[in-house]
């Protein structure tokens, strides 16, 4: 009964997660990317016009065989906002990125976020084309995946499943571990050790883990492949946020 809880559980999770992904998919390809926020004019710098500072920035990337993406608020008029991306350099946004309109580019505030896409300029590097420009520009950190699952498994629709799942995985091991207590006081009568009993037990319940991760690694790809999602960095996301979970009950096997 155990056995099965954790494999059904751990299926009801993986959707749970692999929904969650698909809709905040934009929101964890845009901290995954190096980047770096632009921040002020200089003091005793006179600000480039927009039509400089679009060339400048056009030809650096360029020059750096690089693909530049700045981040504009785009306000709608039911009050929310959303995201759109003016590109700077070479290639194409992802296809989860809407590419800014010319009239959101050439009127937005030039004061926000910078995100390296691809090619091999450094953050470090943009800052400083971005400080000879006249700003006060600082490179940011990206998130890494397994803080990102970390902050997933934060989000209470999550918590209160986690929540659910953890009482009742409680109730199942105290049942459990009532009826192996009289399972191995029949083994120990029989000839058999106290350890391999704990063994093969143990044992068990690792084969268990290990299978319903696997099958829910397989569910999570397949869903992220048919919603054309495929990225590295929202399959190592699903992967740690199944991971951590999985890890909660390879430490409760010890309570």
């Amino acid at each position: 009964m155990k056995k099965l809880f954790i494999l059904l559980s751990t299926f009801f999770l993986s959707f749970f997660l692999a929904w969650i992904i698909v809709l905040r998919a934009p929101q964890y390809l845009y901290a995954s990317y190096d980047s770096v926020s632009l921040l002020r004019v200089k003091k005793d710098t006179q600000e480039p016009t927009r039509e400089v500072f679009e060339q400048e920035l056009e030809n650096f990337a360029n020059s750096e065989q690089s693909l530049i993406a700045r981040r504009i608020v785009e306000p709608s008029k039911d009050g929310t906002t959303h995201f759109t991306y003016a590109t700077y350099g070479q290639g194409t946004l992802p296809k989860e990125f809407q590419e800014a309109s010319q009239e959101s580019r050439e009127r937005s505030d030039p004061l926000n976020s910078y995100l390296l896409l691809s090619g091999s300029l450094t953050k470090e590097k943009l800052a400083d084309k971005l400080g000879d420009l006249g700003y006060k520009a600082i490179p940011d950190r990206k998130t890494p995946p397994y803080s990102l699952a970390f902050r997933m498994l934060l989000i209470p629709l999550i918590l209160i499943s986690l929540a659910i799942f953890g009482l009742s995985f409680f109730a199942l091991v105290i049942i459990t571990r009532i009826k192996e207590m009289r399972a191995a006081g029949i083994k120990l009568f029989s000839g058999q050790t106290l350890l391999s009993i704990m063994g093969h037990s143990l044992s068990t319940d690792i084969k268990w883990i290990l299978l319903s991760a696997l099958l829910s690694f397989l569910g999570g790809g397949v869903v992220l492949f048919s919603q054309g999602l495929f990225y590295p960095i929202l399959l190592a996301t699903y992967g740690f946020g199944i991971s951590f979970y999985l890890l909660f009950y390879w430490v409760f096997q010890f309570y």
